[in-house]
């Protein structure tokens, strides 16, 4: 089974001291199902700064949370993606439109639109999880489990 997250605030506040008691939802669903997980895709996002720049304020978060899952399940392949969502990560055009060819490059280059696969829907922005659910619900991310 593949696993999707998007990595949002509450996921920062992850330590590998103490990574259940500390994690937000993108580890522990990945530890209630770990056991069923051969990948996991962990999404990171770009914004605008104030001052203008990109930045990506989830790599961060987004290394550690790989760190610990392949502490946890040692042969897992684990995948940080980049999704820019600048000027605003709750922009539907701009958040539909990334997600959309973001994932249906992924799934078409790692040739996995016939594995099942679970998709994190409570990490990230309410525009972001309506697009994951647009994009499930329609089969373009089909066999998916939210």
């Amino acid at each position: 089974m593949i696993y999707f997250s998007i990595l949002g605030f509450n996921d920062t506040h992850i330590t590998n001291v103490s990574p259940f008691e500390s994690s937000g939802a993108a580890f522990t669903i990945f530890h209630n199902y770990k056991e069923k997980l051969d990948q996991v895709y962990l999404f990171t996002t770009t914004t605008l700064k104030d001052s203008g720049e990109s930045t990506s304020p989830f790599q961060a978060a987004a290394e550690l949370t790989k760190k610990i899952i392949k502490q946890e399940k040692k042969d897992i392949d684990v995948e940080i993606v980049n999704m820019d969502f600048t000027p605003s990560p709750v922009n539907y055009d701009i958040v539909y439109n990334e997600m959309l060819s973001t994932i249906s490059d992924l799934i078409k280059a790692k040739n996995m639109e016939k594995a099942e696969k679970l998709i994190n829907i409570t990490s990230g922005t309410a525009t972001m999880t309506a697009c994951w659910l647009l994009l499930q619900q329609s089969g373009i991310i089909n066999n998916a489990k939210l």
